[in-house]
């Protein structure tokens, strides 16, 4: 009996041995994979951080494109300084490419919505491996119980043409992918209707302001006639204010918006002359104003057809009418040069004050859906620039515009054309925009002695201008 026992405890400590040896050569048990897993609380394209209640979504593009008539990322020739000129030492297309990359976070709190975004571009805009080379930093914000500061698009901004034109028109307020340094805030007042405060920096929209006279803008002469008389801004010491009323319903959108700009010269005389800034002083300061109007429509019984309307007014703060500084042309077989001054504002000799210039513009676009993978865009805008009887004639004192028989600084741009899209895979869009863009003159009709930049035949007569543009894409997304 014993020794069945001893068998029997020798057995079932040898299992026992067998088993814990078997265990030991076994794997460690991994702990469970936390797998990403879909967030859709903000919409497509949306995952959960691992371990965290943060929702975030990875986008960006690719974008190639090749444009005849606008070689300045889709300006027109038209649009200011040497391209405008129209020598044989003007670029006779352009070439683009750009990556963008962004990333935008967000989660809940008991404040509503915690929002981080961050977008980054880098681009070519030229033939030579660096003149072109720019790194931008289109948008940087943070948003949070209604605020919304850092690097975001514009509270005063409503319908842009950059969805529906390969081009830059400059005949529109919208500052595009840029963006600006912001700091505003949104009451969300229900049924869609919205309010926003915001300053913003104002650097993204300053026109010049011009010292009307010879000392103050030498720089502006014959020879230069394709540049912009040199400005006098002095640094400004407040930012831009800005407010907009906003709807958004199921038939679009609709904004009331409107902006404050604080318009400042640095002295009287020569900004460059050490020896007299600070002793004849300055201007008084002036504060500019913008309003503006848009209407956003969906079609109705036309799916995807959309309507956009805008319309802006300014005095004094006429980059939200158009942020150019200076529009020209030259048509050099012709002898003839058409030019345009934008200014906030122009002073004169000593005890002058600003002049605030008027500007104000509208535009729209129309796109039409023909299948769920074409679609054509339909786009236009003018833009007037009014100086006023004593801003006109301290131009006129201009060594440029001094040579001519008669002198009017008035002047109007407008543009039109039309981009068709097509998406022949998800995510891959290929396009061809053709747009004209007009200049009608300031001084038009007036003969002048003046020659432009560069070129070998002299200037004779002041006349309307205009240029044809054409521009291919192709854009490749990489977000649902």
């Amino acid at each position: 009996m014993k020794m069945v026992k001893s068998l029997l405890l020798g057995t079932a400590a040898g299992l026992v041995a067998m088993a814990g040896a078997q265990a030991a050569d076994l794997p460690v048990k991994a702990k469970p994979v936390q797998y990403v897993k879909i967030c859709s609380l903000y919409g497509d394209g949306y995952y959960y951080i691992p371990g965290t209640d943060t929702c975030l979504k990875i986008g960006g593009y690719v974008r190639v494109q090749l444009e005849s008539g606008a070689a300045t990322r889709g300006v027109a020739d038209i649009v200011g300084g040497a391209q405008g000129a129209q020598t044989r030492a003007t670029l006779q297309y352009g070439f683009l490419a750009r990556g963008s990359i962004s990333a935008d976070a967000r989660s809940q709190t008991e404040y509503g919505t915690l929002r981080s975004y961050i977008e980054i571009q880098v681009q070519d805009t030229d033939t030579t491996a660096a003149a072109g080379e720019i790194v931008n930093t289109t948008g940087a914000f943070i948003q949070f119980a209604g605020f919304t500061v850092g690097i975001a698009p514009s509270f005063y901004d409503f319908m842009s043409y950059a969805p529906y034109h390969y081009g830059n028109p400059r005949v529109g307020s919208n500052l595009g992918a840029a963006g600006q340094p912001v700091f505003g805030y949104t009451a969300q007042l229900g049924n869609g209707l919205s309010a926003s405060l915001a300053v913003e920096d104002v650097n993204s929209r300053r026109n010049s302001v011009i010292d009307g006279t010879a000392a103050g803008t030498a720089a502006f002469t014959a020879t230069t006639m394709g540049t912009a008389p040199v400005t006098d801004q002095a640094a400004q010491s407040m930012p831009d204010i800005t407010a907009n009323l906003r709807v958004d319903q199921v038939w679009g959108s609709a904004q009331l918006m409107g902006a404050l700009h604080q318009v400042s010269a640095l002295y009287y005389g020569a900004p460059a002359s050490a020896a007299t800034l600070g002793i004849q002083g300055h201007p008084g300061d002036k504060i500019g104003t913008a309003i503006g109007a848009g209407l956003k429509l969906n079609i109705p019984g036309m799916p995807g057809d959309v309507l956009w309307l805008q319309g802006n007014w300014s005095k004094g703060a006429t980059a939200y009418a158009t942020n150019v500084a200076y529009f020209n042309k030259t048509n050099a077989g012709a002898g003839t040069l058409g030019y345009g001054i934008a200014s906030d504002a122009v002073f004169g000799a000593v005890g002058t004050d600003l002049e605030l210039t008027t500007a104000w513009n509208i535009g729209g676009i129309y796109e039409h859906r023909w299948s769920p993978t074409l679609r054509t865009a339909a786009y236009a805008g003018y833009t007037k620039f009014e100086y006023s009887a004593t801003a006109n004639a301290q131009l006129c004192t201009l060594s440029a515009l001094a040579a001519m028989a008669s002198c009017q600084n008035n002047f109007a741009v407008w543009s039109v054309g039309a981009r068709t899209e097509w998406t022949p895979a998800k995510n891959i869009n290929i396009g061809l925009d053709v747009w004209y863009t007009k200049l009608n003159t300031a001084s038009a009709g007036t003969s002048t002695a003046v020659s432009s930049t560069a070129i070998s035949n002299p200037v004779t007569a002041i006349a309307d201008q205009d240029a044809w543009a054409v521009a291919m894409r192709w854009q490749r997304n990489f977000y649902p």
